[in-house]
């Protein structure tokens, strides 16, 4: 994600791209989609950027390996602190590039239910921690989480 307001002038950051990643026994199936090349009047919609139009071009064979590289890199570590993302680093990493923090969202989770509040902090299970207007907290696992204005 890029930090600012998206192109069509709504509440940002502005998506470069996403992460699907889906349980299918006792293995994870990742997806990862980077929009590298696209125009402005290709974007879905406007939350969405791409690398191009955030000024930096890239090779997409050399974006993948880097990614690729990482994403290695990252994984061997969490195996050797036992899958346990707090000792591995990977939930502090997160935390400290996770741009909703301290910002007001709104969670649209599984089932219809709308939740809106104060992102306050990332739980160490990878969670979203919303606290409502009165300081209820709940942890937002699953969803779709939005900045608002």
């Amino acid at each position: 994600v890029v930090d600012g307001d998206a192109r069509d002038g709504g509440p940002g950051p502005r998506k470069l791209g996403g992460i699907l990643a889906e349980r299918v026994e006792d293995a994870v199936v990742v997806g990862i989609g980077i929009n590298t090349d696209l125009d402005l009047d290709e974007l879905p919609v406007g939350r969405a950027t791409s690398t191009r139009l955030e000024g930096v071009q890239v090779r997409r064979e050399e974006l993948l390996v880097a990614i690729l590289d990482r994403l290695r890199d990252r994984y061997t570590t969490w195996q050797l602190a036992g899958g346990d993302a707090v000792r591995s680093g990977a939930a502090d990493a997160y935390a400290e590039r996770c741009l909703m923090v301290g910002r007001p969202v709104r969670a649209s989770l599984p089932g219809g239910e709308v939740l809106e509040g104060t992102a306050v902090r990332i739980a160490p299970d990878g969670a979203l921690v919303v606290a409502s207007d009165d300081g209820a907290e709940r942890a937002v696992s699953a969803g779709d989480v939005l900045l608002v204005r």
